[in-house]
């Protein structure tokens, strides 16, 4: 998540309040701003910790029916949360969780997976399309903040799975063929695109350390990219701004999305090698059988209390070995930093099927 000052100005004066005639709100503003700009250059040392404050329903999804499966949430500079559903489209909320409106309809995407947003609220969702020609089977779509589509940026046969944006709208997507459909080769990739679509990186992982089935991405202040992927049982590799290999973030069990909050914390969910998270990614087309013994080891680690978020540093340092409070199955993660707050998409089981819920937290500092 990127911090846009204009957008925040302009929301405010747009309601008809002069900043310049309330000097609490302006100086709130003023205030957000500062914390926002040195989130920005990482230079928080103090690790945050987290209040539960409420839960709200996303509703509840059946092997048969999943078109309201959550599975990615993002904010906008306002601190709205948009919330990508598997058939039903891009939902909007405001900070407190109350529904606005459906802002991309389902006849707009065809299977999504991630969804971010740039520093001008515009709407990144990576899609994908299994039918010829197969040079435009993957997509990141573009909407602008009213959800009209604007621009696509295609990667060919591969499976967008992952997306981020960095502070200079840098877009981010890594992204896998399984080898079943055009091109029968497996393959994973790392792609970069500047703000207007054009490539400017494509790496399949540097040497001794090739990506393998990516699922998620995130990048800090520096451009250090980290990379969730199913290498050696599930990691987190993490690379420098020259797609170098920089480390790999210890104390991971099989992991799932990352998260960079703006004072470069990394947040990253793991799911204590109990599931995989591409089961989840391709829920809707595992069978009955596979779905009972996903639901099975989903139930044993809730159980067990063994899935959570793993907090590090900006040095990759683990500093909060696993962050569980109200959570069961976390599937995403988003933050706005102007209102302290952290939202995890969070599921649990009843019986064979999933009830979603977006938890609200209080960060502190």
């Amino acid at each position: 998540m990127t911090n846009n000052y204009t957008s925040i100005l302009r929301a405010t004066t747009s309601t008809g309040t002069r900043l310049g005639r309330n000097p609490i709100l302006f100086f709130g503003l003023l205030l957000c701003m500062l914390f926002s700009s040195l989130h920005v250059v990482g230079q928080a040392t103090v690790t945050p910790s987290y209040e539960w404050l409420k839960a709200v329903s996303f509703g509840t999804i059946t092997q048969a029916e999943t078109s309201g499966l959550t599975i990615a949430i993002a904010t906008d500079s306002q601190g709205n949360v948009y919330r990508l559903t598997f058939g039903d489209g891009v939902l909007k909320y405001n900070s407190e969780g109350v529904f606005l409106n459906k802002i991309i309809n389902s006849s707009q995407l065809n299977d999504p997976l991630d969804i971010a947003l740039d520093s001008n609220d515009n709407i990144y969702v990576i899609d994908y399309e299994d039918q010829a020609p197969f040079t435009d089977n993957g997509k990141i779509r573009i909407f602008n903040p009213l959800g009209v589509q604007t621009n696509i940026i295609l990667t060919s046969y591969f499976r967008p799975l992952g997306l981020t944006l960095d502070y200079e709208n840098n877009i981010y997507v890594v992204i896998y063929n399984d080898g079943s459909g055009a091109e029968s080769t497996v393959s994973s990739e790392l792609r970069v695109f500047n703000n207007s679509g054009t490539l400017i990186k494509k790496t399949e992982g540097p040497s001794g350390h090739t990506l393998s089935e990516p699922y998620r991405i995130g990048v800090d202040s520096r451009k250090n990219i980290y990379i969730s992927h199913t290498a050696n049982d599930g990691e987190v590799l993490v690379l420098n701004s020259s797609y170098q290999y920089l480390t790999t973030l210890e104390g991971m069990g099989s992991p799932g999305s990352v998260v960079i909050d703006d004072e470069d914390f990394i947040h990253v969910i793991d799911y204590s090698n109990r599931i995989d998270f591409g089961q989840l990614l391709n829920y809707k087309d595992i069978t009955f059988f596979e779905a009972l013994i996903l639901f099975n080891n989903i139930n044993a680690g809730i159980n067990n209390k063994e899935f959570g978020i793993r907090i590090y540093d900006n040095n990759q340092n683990l500093q909060t070995p696993y962050f569980k409070d109200h959570l069961e199955l976390p599937i995403d993660i988003a933050f706005y930093s102007c209102g302290d707050r952290m939202y995890v998409n969070n599921s649990k089981t009843n019986n064979l099927s999933l009830e979603f819920e977006l938890e609200i937290y209080n960060r502190t500092p």
